[in-house]
């Protein structure tokens, strides 16, 4: 017999509607309903999950490239974008959970998602675009994140703890061992 302990992941790690390493730059009908923090260098992806970007990956409930990119997006959704590559996403899209991407990413349909959007790269939204949970852009100090169109970051307590559910159970410890 096993007891297992899970580490919870503390929700005001997710403090933002949406945090970037760079500048924000907003054009057109821009809604940010909640928290912003531009040019935080306090954005580190291991303080924030408390776990490592592969440990994410290896238990990602789908695993994709920017070639491979489709439905379902839920649980944890992890994509790889090649080198100089975008992750473009357009027409309809709809998803929960956490999306990671681990590379560029560029929105210029209609997207409607609930949770945690991480991008590792540059971040560019447009079209018709409502995140209802936390947008997080770790990108390199020449990438803004750019926002235009009609997009809606609405701050929501409640789907970012939904979607840390999903990482519980990635950091896990035996704290007690029978054998019978």
């Amino acid at each position: 017999t096993a007891t297992i302990r899970t580490a919870s992941v503390d929700v005001s790690r997710f403090p933002y509607a949406i945090g970037t390493t760079t500048d924000l730059i907003t054009k057109g009908n821009v809604t940010i309903n909640g928290p912003i923090s531009q040019n935080d260098n306090t954005i580190n992806f291991n303080n924030m999950f408390g776990i490592s970007k592969t440990t994410m990956e290896a238990n990602a409930n789908h695993l994709y490239t920017e070639s491979t990119f489709s439905q379902p997006v839920d649980g944890i959704t992890w994509v790889n974008v090649s080198s100089g590559g975008t992750l473009t996403i357009a027409g309809s899209f709809t998803g929960s959970g956490i999306l990671v991407v681990n590379g560029d990413m560029r929105i210029s349909g209609t997207a409607d998602f609930n949770g945690i959007v991480y991008v590792i790269g540059a971040l560019t939204m447009t079209g018709n675009a409502t995140i209802n949970g936390s947008v997080i852009a770790e990108s390199s100090a020449t990438a803004d994140t750019t926002l235009q169109g009609s997009v809606t970051l609405n701050f929501n307590l409640l789907e970012i703890q939904g979607a840390l559910t999903n990482v519980q159970f990635l950091n896990k410890q035996i704290v007690a061992w029978r054998e019978q």
